[in-house]
């Protein structure tokens, strides 16, 4: 399949764009690190795909209302 191809079939199937889709799902998977690993920020950030920390922490943001520091404060008192 040709790109266009590929991502029109992609969002009559999904009802998303290819690009959304793989941004949440790493955002997702940050999200599951914050809650279960005591590793960095940065360091989820590199393992999610994000490589400008600025960008990971305002699509973080927007997705989940939080700062991924501000989610990993909630989550360690247990608030979320």
């Amino acid at each position: 399949y040709n790109e266009s191809y590929f991502c029109r079939r992609f969002k009559e199937v999904t009802g998303t764009t290819f690009k959304t889709y793989i941004l949440n799902y790493r955002l997702d998977m940050a999200n599951n690190l914050l809650c279960d690993t005591a590793h960095d920020i940065g360091q989820i950030r590199f393992m999610c795909g994000f490589s400008d920390f600025s960008y990971f922490c305002s699509s973080f943001k927007k997705r989940f209302n939080f700062t991924p520091s501000e989610f990993r404060k909630k989550v360690e008192h247990n608030e979320i």
